[in-house]
């Protein structure tokens, strides 16, 4: 597209070239969206309902309107996060793979979610970093992430849970979940709510005398309760953390924020609007998650004590910051859990792992001790998501050798699944 930019401040022209772009990628998403919904054979597998037609006219006006709006982002989340329940795994990788195509072709399009960066090279030439942390084994995880606006944190939260292949949740994508749990209620409250004829006199017994609000945040707190003993995953806001605390479930809380004017800066080219309108465009913003944060929680929201990991991304900016989280939570920037030893065979591991990376073999065979430390053995099948087959070398040897062999089939999305290996028969060397 060369020069060319999409809803571009500083430029109100739109080529032919981007629209056919935008129109494609539009196409792309709606037909991905279809393909989800037939496999997952569910009636909440579908994002974009309706008129094949409208439902792609919208998707393009959104794509070129606004395309680093959170509603974008949160309804290709939506696709991806059904895509990813999927039982048949060639079914799941084809589309897991036009999901990853997707995303990358969304990431060309000027100004689109990711694009637009936080940081000041000043700030980042100044920072070092040197963390550690790791989530129990037994323990899904789950990473919350409040942000200021302005701060990339949403955009960050995403790229994470892309590098980690998890699910992402924001707001925009609660309430879709949220609306689909009222619709399948509809039919059950048509039936009982037919003599209450006041709209207010029907959500107070509807919502059990709660506010729409009340309601929808203990919802949404359930639903964070149910997904922690299921997935992995990434939510942005909805006092998450303290929620989680409160319920005694393991988690990671992280804080993104960034000097104000910086912030403005960002406002100010995304948005194409004034310093004066991106300054009250932050405070207001602003001020409405401090006043939700502080109510539902009771505690001060942004105050460094409630998280685990505050991260000025001014000094990071999008990219750097995903990496500094992962290295909070032990992995790589691919996701892959990192091992804490050294020496010669983690060393050996980490150029084997370079290896399945650069070379990509349909099959692999990984072969270690028995006798490793559990903390290694649980990292190096984390690594390559499945459990190793163990053979002893005394069936086919003179040695009695307890052995782990990790053999793997590499699927279209990149990923490796086991291969079964079965018992060799014992020759009774021994």
């Amino acid at each position: 597209m060369g020069k060319d930019k999409i809803n571009n401040p500083s430029s109100g022209e739109i080529s032919e070239e981007s629209k056919t772009m935008v129109r494609n990628l539009a196409q792309r998403i709606y037909d991905l969206d279809s393909e989800v919904y037939k496999a997952v054979g569910s009636s909440l597998g579908r994002t974009f309902n309706g008129d094949k037609k409208a439902a792609i006219d919208q998707l393009y006006r959104l794509i070129l309107t606004n395309p680093q709006g959170y509603r974008l982002r949160s309804e290709i989340a939506l696709v991806g996060n059904m895509a990813r329940t999927i039982r048949d795994k060639s079914v799941k990788a084809r589309l897991m793979t036009e999901y990853n195509e997707i995303l990358k072709e969304t990431k060309k399009i000027p100004l689109s979610f990711g694009n637009v960066d936080i940081i000041d090279e000043t700030l980042a030439n100044l920072n070092s970093s040197n963390f550690g942390h790791t989530m129990s084994k037994e323990d899904h995880l789950i990473i919350c992430i409040s942000r200021t606006e302005g701060s990339a944190g949403t955009d960050i939260g995403f790229a994470l849970a892309d590098a980690l292949h998890i699910n992402y949740y924001d707001a925009e994508v609660f309430r879709d979940v949220l609306r689909k749990i009222d619709d399948e209620k509809d039919v059950e409250w048509k039936g009982v709510n037919k003599a209450i004829k006041h709209k207010r006199a029907r959500a107070f017994s509807r919502y059990h005398g709660l506010s729409m609000r009340d309601a929808a945040f203990f919802n949404e707190s359930e639903i964070l309760c149910n997904m922690s003993k299921e997935q992995d995953f990434i939510v942005v806001g909805r006092c998450a953390d303290a929620v989680l605390i409160n319920n005694h479930i393991p988690h990671i809380s992280v804080f993104i924020t960034a000097p104000f004017e910086q912030r403005a800066k960002r406002i100010m080219e995304l948005e194409g609007v004034s310093y004066k309108k991106a300054s009250r465009i932050l405070q207001i913003l602003d001020k409405k998650r401090e006043r939700f944060y502080n109510f539902y929680t009771g505690k001060v929201w942004g105050n460094a004590s409630n998280y685990d990991l505050c991260i000025n991304s001014a000094s990071y900016g999008i990219k750097e910051a995903v990496d500094l989280i992962l290295r909070v939570i032990n992995r790589d920037s691919k996701g892959n859990v990192l091992l804490h030893q050294s020496g010669i065979g983690v060393e050996l591991f980490s150029q084997f792992l370079r290896m399945l990376s650069e070379a990509k073999p349909k099959f692999f065979i990984y072969e270690n001790n028995k006798s490793m430390s559990k903390e290694i053995r649980t990292a190096i099948t984390e690594c390559f998501g499945f459990e190793p087959t163990e053979i002893n070398s005394a069936l086919v040897s003179a040695q009695n050798r307890q052995r782990l062999y990790w053999v793997g089939k590499r699927n279209e999305d990149g990923t490796y699944s086991k291969v079964n290996v079965e018992q060799p028969a014992d020759r009774g060397i021994l």
